[in-house]
C-alpha cells in the first residue's frame, strides 16, 4: 500500500513537472485550405487575414501558426509544413502588429 503511495506522488511529480515545462500558448492558429481560423486564445482579425493572405501566396494550405509566452513577449512557432520565407514574412509581421505577454 506505501508503495502505491509513494508511486501514485511521483508521477504526480512528474506530472506537474511536465506540465510546468510546456510552453504556454498565446493563441493557435490552423490553416486548413488555404484558410486561416483562430482554435485557441484570440489574434486580430486584421492579423488573421494577413496570415491566410501571407500563407496563400506561398501556397500554404495546410499549417498550425502558434503564439509561444517567453517571459513578456509572444514568440510565433510553425508546424513543420510551412516554407522559411513564409514563417519570416509572419514573424516581421507579428513585429509590426502583435502585442507582449504583459498585455494579456
Amino acid at each position: 500500500m506505501r508503495q502505491m503511495l509513494v508511486l501514485a506522488l511521483v508521477a504526480l511529480a512528474a506530472w506537474a513537472l511536465w506540465s510546468a515545462s510546456r510552453p504556454r500558448h498565446a493563441f493557435v492558429i490552423r490553416i486548413e485550405g488555404g484558410v486561416p481560423t483562430v482554435a485557441r486564445g484570440t489574434v486580430s482579425r486584421a492579423f488573421l487575414q494577413e496570415v491566410g493572405d501571407t500563407c496563400r501566396r506561398h501556397g500554404v494550405s495546410h499549417a498550425v501558426v502558434r503564439g509561444l509566452v517567453q517571459g513578456t513577449r509572444i514568440a510565433l512557432a510553425f508546424s513543420g509544413g510551412m516554407p522559411e520565407p513564409c514563417r519570416q514574412q509572419l514573424r516581421n509581421l507579428w513585429g509590426l502588429s502583435g502585442w507582449s505577454a504583459a498585455d494579456r
